[in-house]
């Protein structure tokens, strides 16, 4: 796979994990504590996988550092695992 490729591939992974970490989020009510706390552990890990792959590309092909907050993904990241410790 090339560059573009596995940028792409992050990019469905980022947002696999958001809506993930929504539909933990929805299924609050109802839902046990542990539920919904392994919903956000799962969008967090695969956040963190894609983080990583994407760096691991940009770095291999030369491109600046990359910098996951330019896009937001940082925040997103801390605000699920803050969710899932806090449950």
């Amino acid at each position: 796979m090339d560059a573009k490729q596995v940028l792409a591939a992050a990019e469905l992974e980022h947002t696999a994990a958001r809506e993930a970490y929504s539909l933990a989020q929805r299924r609050w009510d109802g839902e046990s504590a542990r539920t919904v706390q392994a919903g956000m552990q799962s969008a967090a890990n695969i956040l963190e996988r894609s983080l990583s792959a994407t760096a691991d590309v940009m770095h291999a092909h030369g491109s600046r550092r990359y910098e996951p907050q330019d896009r937001g993904f940082v925040e997103h990241l801390f605000a699920v695992q803050y969710a899932s410790r806090a449950a």
